[in-house]
């Protein structure tokens, strides 16, 4: 008795932790966290700060700043407002590429051409299902391309 009554209300709990994650996943205050951690990624181990303008403070007012910041490209409107293009190419950005790039659940262009970025790109770029455009060009990146990459327009050069 006691089985089928846990199993009753198993799947229904589960249906619900799951979109509960998967809501505080795809929110625009994650946008945000996925680009500052990109910027600490991609100036660690550089020199000054090419990413200057992009700071927490400029975010505090309407909860999308960021798509104000250079390379930034958002659509949408008020508070839902995503990220859907970054293109920092020739802005000597030395560092890696975050993991939380994979975040960017709306992103279709990804242009970091002529960068000194290396290591290897994160398996996240793979989950990105909106991406069109991925420009990788003229960085030391290494390793293997993330799987899921076959409707995406990519240049490795």
């Amino acid at each position: 008795m006691a089985v089928r009554w846990a199993g009753r209300w198993l799947l229904p709990l589960l249906l619900l932790l799951l979109s509960s994650s998967l809501s505080l996943s795809a929110t625009p205050a994650n946008d945000e966290a996925a680009l500052l951690a990109f910027k600490t990624a991609a100036i660690r181990c550089g020199v000054g700060d090419p990413l200057a303008s992009w700071n927490t403070s400029a975010a505090a007012g309407d909860g999308a700043s960021y798509c104000s910041w250079e390379g930034v490209r958002c659509e949408g409107s008020g508070r839902h407002r995503r990220v859907v293009a970054l293109s920092l190419y020739s802005y000597g950005l030395p560092g890696t590429l975050s993991p939380a790039i994979g975040n960017l659940t709306f992103l279709q262009v990804l242009n970091l051409s002529s960068n000194w970025f290396h290591g290897t790109i994160p398996a996240g770029v793979g989950r990105l299902v909106r991406l069109k455009t991925l420009d990788l060009s003229y960085n030391a990146f290494s390793g293997t391309l993330p799987a899921n990459l076959s409707s995406v327009s990519a240049c490795f050069c």
